[in-house]
């Protein structure tokens, strides 16, 4: 680097003569940082020296703020540019000064060299020598064991199944435990799922996705560095991840079905509600719900694929939208006729020639208040699974003596089940609906995973699922695919007019 000047005056040539002086001296003390020779100073690089002067003061968090207040750019980096710049103009002359009485340090340290040693005093010297560098070293080697062994545990809280490769489920569980339900909400589960992808996932939704141990390693540590901000990363995790960190129960988990085959009498645990399901699990997770008596609150997060795959069951089923829209929009219909009319679907699902089924009332993006429009007419017991059995169902005359006792013979009772869906999400759910449905902290409620549905280049085929076995003869059908676009939707529109169909329908003209 050279400095030009005019030599106008005797004044300028003499300051012009000290900023080459100090010139040469932050270049010099850049060198004494620069180690690797590589024209920047890296953070490790600063730390080294810094150290020297006084471990203690100079802590990851202290030495990140200094790093952040040179390096410009953000690169990670301090060139030689960025280094004279904040000499020269900081106003923190505390770490000013400190920069570069390390960077002095150092050189006095490699000049005061002795010029002649006897053999065994160059061995002892040698020998301290190695003591003290094992002396610096040890905090650092120690942290990066501990660093080390707390990434190891972590890794195996994530990794269920313990096969050394974590997959996209198992990542979503294990931040659903470390996070819990409510804070480990949609926009967090999108941030988790871009993370997974960003750090080299491989596979696909379909087929399932995985991230190696070696990957996770480099992206977990990215990951945390910059999360901590600063702080030793051995304390950082203790207190983000200390759920993570707990050492796993010895104890065996049982199944439902081996504690029937021990005890057929010994009670089961329901899930801690709310849960978050994958779409493709949604009638697994509402039967188990029914199986505990209680009614399934199914939050869809926006997704029609739920109101889709409803439409697919047999049940009975209760339209918030029509009720909404007859009553209190067009009032076409008298609230009692609407009354009358969900009690008799409610009577139709609890006895379905002579079978049950379940009762589906759809909410849609409603927030309809079922606590003012319930009575006499529609009790609000019915959105209670554990009140309505079929004692209390006869007690309120929704089912008649003869089916009770049928009823009371087997265990049809079981397919009766209430199940609401709601295109809400868990945060729009508690603040407008725990006030309009009955009983809302007793249900089960099931949050549908949105990214459990791709609808961009990663696209799920869903084919009903489970639905296979329910059709006899399945694999002997001719199954014929409509194609999408055989009916185009941009220039060449298709109109569709029930050809032949104009002379079937009365008024059709008008």
């Amino acid at each position: 680097w050279v400095v030009m000047a005019p030599k106008k005056a005797t004044a300028k040539a003499a300051s012009a003569s000290a900023a080459s002086g100090s010139s040469a001296k932050i270049l010099e003390a850049f060198k004494k940082y620069d180690k690797n020779k590589d024209g920047t100073i890296s953070k490790e690089e600063l730390k080294a020296l810094l150290s020297k002067l006084d471990s203690s003061v100079w802590s990851e968090k202290r030495l990140e703020k200094l790093v952040k207040a040179i390096d410009k750019d953000k690169n990670g980096k301090i060139d030689y540019d960025e280094f004279t710049k904040w000499v020269m103009g900081t106003t923190d002359n505390k770490d000013k000064q400190a920069v570069l009485d390390a960077a002095k340090a150092d050189s006095a340290s490699k000049t005061e060299e002795p010029k002649s040693e006897s053999k065994d005093s160059k061995s002892a010297s040698a020998a301290d020598s190695k003591g003290d560098k094992k002396k610096e070293e040890a905090p650092t080697d120690s942290a990066d064991a501990d660093l080390s062994e707390l990434m190891e545990t972590i890794f195996k809280f994530f990794d269920e199944d313990q096969d050394g490769q974590l997959e996209r489920v198992e990542l979503l569980t294990g931040e659903e435990k470390r996070m819990g339900q409510l804070d480990f909400g949609p926009s967090e589960r999108k941030k988790v799922i871009a993370w997974f992808k960003e750090a080299g996932a491989e596979g696909n939704p379909t087929s399932g996705m995985f991230l190696s141990k070696e990957k996770w390693d480099v992206a977990f540590k990215a990951r945390i560095t910059e999360e901590a901000e600063g702080e030793p990363l051995v304390e950082w995790l203790k207190k983000n991840y200390s759920v993570c960190l707990e050492p796993p129960k010895t104890s065996k988990k049982i199944t439902d079905e081996e504690v029937k085959k021990e005890d057929p009498d010994a009670p089961r645990e329901p899930p801690k509600y709310p849960i978050t399901v994958p779409f493709q699990e949604l009638d697994q997770h509402i039967a188990q719900a029914g199986s505990f008596d209680k009614t399934a609150l199914v939050l869809s997060c926006g997704l029609n694929e739920v109101e889709t795959f409803m439409s697919y069951q047999i049940n009975s089923l209760v339209d918030v939208k029509l009720i909404l829209n007859e009553v209190f929009i067009s009032k076409s219909k008298p609230r009692e006729e609407a009354q009358k009319e969900v009690r008799s679907k409610v009577k139709v699902a609890m006895n379905s020639n002579g079978f049950c089924k379940p009762l589906h009332i759809r909410m849609a993006n409603s927030a309809f208040d079922w606590v003012s429009f319930c009575g006499e007419e529609v009790p609000s017991d019915i959105f209670c699974g554990s009140k309505m059995t079929v004692e209390h169902a006869h007690e309120l005359g929704l089912v008649d003596t003869g089916h009770r006792v049928l009823l009371s013979c087997d265990d049809r009772w079981t397919s009766y089940q209430v199940v609401i869906t709601s295109t809400f999400d868990l945060e729009k759910a508690q603040e407008f609906l725990a006030d309009k449905l009955p009983h809302f902290s007793e249900m089960a409620i099931i949050i549908v995973d949105p990214e459990s549905v791709k609808k961009d280049d990663e696209v799920i085929h869903r084919s009903m699922d489970g639905q296979m076995d329910k059709l006899p003869h399945f694999s002997e059908m001719a199954i014929i695919i409509v194609d999408p676009e055989s009916v185009k939707k941009d220039d060449e529109v298709i109109h569709r007019s029930m050809d032949g169909q104009m002379d079937k329908l009365p008024h059709f003209s008008e």
